[in-house]
């Protein structure tokens, strides 16, 4: 039973390619203009191991459209519409009602280069997710401690950064590599500070970023990303996202301090870098939770594929 509240919470928190010998650098930044529409097909994948037995094996897919609304010198306005289905980090009962019953329409914008600004029309989801977390509670289609593990979800979700880092991450990849120049050869290495959007410090990462493909003549490239966060402050959120759940005890927090937790990032963006499209990318979550001699293995997969 513990193992399988940790896999839950390690989602609330989530290759193989030929080198082509190539040089030069390119400037990662948007060339879009009003009326620009892209579809894509989005895929989550979710897998879990137990002491090498497979014991889940989850996945979703949905199509997606990306309209460029506005473009200004400083910014762009985006609409992002789906059909989708919150399967990542939102717990059965809320599942259904949340994909029915929030808008399918996200308004964002960015910077003038790419970069992800913000979603502007996020009250009105965080609206519709108060009102069906209410009507679930009041009929009562959640019993009392289904209604109190997923309470601090419905809180996060009452924020901006929630909605965008719980419902919508896959913009956040989609974003990612703007506004930063890559050069063949030569490798970004930094440390990221992660949100928590459940309150409490961010979950340091070590990183690196690379220019692996380009094909100047085609204007597109493979970039590669890889993060490790830190184990310490993994526990640390972990722990603390338990006791705002109600979940967490003196034994069982004793217990989580004797675990070990390790997380690694391994992911793969292939892009169109004019206009500063996404071909197919890929970003993976491996997982791994180790306490004496039991094991917990995970994978996460969030895919986004052009559909031309």
């Amino acid at each position: 039973m513990k193992f399988v509240c940790l896999s839950f919470l390690f989602t609330l928190l989530t290759f193989s390619i030929i080198a082509q010998e190539a040089t030069g650098s390119i400037p990662f930044v948007a060339y879009w203009h009003a009326g620009d529409s892209y579809d894509f097909k989005v895929t989550k994948i979710k897998k879990q191991w137990e002491n090498g037995n497979f014991t889940k094996n989850d996945s979703t897919s949905y199509q997606t459209n990306f309209l460029v609304l506005e473009e200004t010198e400083s910014e762009y306005t985006i609409q992002w519409s789906y059909q989708k289905v919150f399967s990542a980090a939102i717990p059965g009962p809320l599942e259904k009602q949340l994909t029915e019953g929030i808008p399918n329409q996200i308004i964002y914008k960015t910077d003038e280069t790419g970069i992800f600004k913000g979603i502007e029309n996020w009250q009105e989801i965080a609206k519709a997710v108060n009102s069906i977390f209410s009507h679930l509670t009041i009929e009562g289609e959640l019993e009392e401690q289904v209604a109190n593990a997923v309470k601090p979800i419905v809180n996060a979700l009452n924020t901006k950064e929630g909605v965008e880092m719980i419902l919508f991450k896959e913009l956040q990849y989609l974003h990612f590599p703007f506004g930063i120049e890559y050069t063949m050869g030569e490798d970004i290495t930094f440390t990221e500070l992660l949100p928590n959007s459940f309150g409490g410090d961010p979950i340091k990462g070590n990183s690196t970023i690379s220019l692996h493909e380009l094909d100047q003549e085609k204007s597109t490239c493979t970039l590669l990303y890889e993060m490790i966060l830190d184990p310490e402050d993994t526990k640390r959120a972990i722990l603390d996202l338990l006791a705002r759940m109600g979940q967490s005890n003196d034994e069982f927090a004793k217990a989580l301090g004797n675990m070990q937790f390790d997380m690694c990032d391994q992911n793969v963006l292939k892009y169109f870098y004019n206009p500063g499209i996404p071909m197919n990318i890929e970003f993976k979550r491996e997982t791994l939770l180790t306490h004496g001699g039991e094991k917990v293995f995970g994978i996460e997969i969030t895919r986004i594929e052009l559909i031309e």
